[in-house]
């Protein structure tokens, strides 16, 4: 499988957690945030800090929102469509 992005991440967004798995150069990590404000600053901090330049967010409902609004307040540097 050819990769596309060599830092990206995977968010799966529920109504108390975010799930978050890292790909950089291959590699995974994967951890587990609460969708409280302040972790949801330490997810972007995380992100920023391992390179991530594209997230892909799977989410039920609206429950993404607030996930996505801080992703792009925070960094002018993720793309979103």
């Amino acid at each position: 499988m050819e990769i596309m992005y060599s830092r990206c991440c995977g968010l799966d967004v529920h109504a108390k957690t975010v799930v978050a798995c890292l790909c950089v150069e291959g590699k995974k990590q994967i951890r587990t945030f609460s969708t409280m404000t302040e972790d949801l600053l330490h997810l972007v901090h995380w992100l920023l800090t391992s390179g991530c330049t594209h997230v892909a967010i799977e989410s039920t409902g609206v429950y993404w929102r607030p996930v996505f609004n801080v992703l792009v307040d925070c960094s002018g540097s993720f793309r979103t469509n």
